[in-house]
């Protein structure tokens, strides 16, 4: 096992509550700035993000129960763990580690919908996980059956709530980032990944893929240090999201996706899990 691959067991053990089914990850990788090649000059978080197929029994039967500390009850959902060293309400610190693990079925129903992390998920090739042969016979195979021109308009709408929070209008434990603004006058960081979901947005429209790490983490890293004003970030982007509007309308991508196709892809991938016969 790597020492990547160790850590992201230690941290997947660490986990509250811990992760049920570290053995049936079939994708894991480092997210965030780590996954673009844009890390700052500061040390930082990070985020550790992974696909699993859970036991059959947690899909065909019935919603499990698990008992809160405080003895309360609530439904166990199987196919999402999210967790923060830092708790759910603080904001993280350097050396604090955000953990999404998605179940494949959960995974492929954001990335159908044209959700911009998850398809990131398809292009990240650094997978850490200790049996990648699933993710790769099924899903890395067929990553472009999961992309389509519909995403185009996902990146642009998540490129403009990015511009609200850069322009402090974000809300919630990931909103802004004070000790950026004092020091820089804004969230360069969040200037940072507007500009980088731009570019991903008009790569993948034009491509049909995403490069990872991205091509241009020097510059968006002079971003993330703070060489550009706010109004010449915001030149940047209404470029950046005009260019990804004509890369959209000019897309040689399906128009939709074949959710048919999708639905036998992870199909397949979990009855070769499991070890079933169709």
């Amino acid at each position: 096992m790597s020492q990547l691959a160790e850590k992201f067991r230690e941290v997947i053990s660490q986990s509250i509550p811990p992760f049920q089914w570290p053995d049936e990850l079939i994708h894991l990788f480092i997210g965030g700035s780590g996954l673009h090649g844009a890390t700052g000059n500061k040390p930082t978080d990070l985020d550790l993000n992974g696909i699993y197929i859970q036991p059959a029994d947690r899909i065909l039967g019935i919603s499990q129960m698990i008992v809160n500390e405080d003895g309360t009850r609530k439904v166990f959902d199987p196919d999402v763990h999210v967790w923060s060293s830092s708790g759910d309400h603080a904001k993280n610190k350097a050396g604090d580690v955000d953990l999404n693990l998605y179940s494949l079925r959960k995974w492929a129903t954001m990335a159908a919908t044209g959700n911009t992390t998850a398809l990131e998920f398809l292009f990240a090739n650094d997978n850490q996980a200790e049996n990648p042969y699933i993710w790769n016979r099924h899903i890395a195979s067929n990553k472009f059956d999961f992309v389509s021109r519909r995403a185009g308009f996902h990146f642009a709408e998540f490129s403009k709530s990015m511009l609200k929070r850069l322009k402090g209008e974000g809300q919630g434990k990931h909103g802004q980032r004070p000790e950026l603004e004092a020091e820089f006058g804004y969230d360069v960081k969040a200037a940072m990944h507007l500009i980088r979901v731009l570019d991903e947005g008009r790569e993948l429209m034009d491509d049909g893929r995403i490069t990872l790490p991205r091509p241009n983490a020097e510059f968006l890293k002079t971003i993330r240090n703070g060489a550009y004003t706010l109004p010449e970030i915001e030149q940047m982007y209404e470029q950046r999201l005009a260019e990804l509007q004509a890369a959209q309308a000019g897309s040689p991508l399906p128009a939709e996706l074949d959710r048919a196709r999708i639905s036998k892809v992870i199909t397949d991938a979990q009855i070769e899990h499991w070890g079933w016969r169709r």
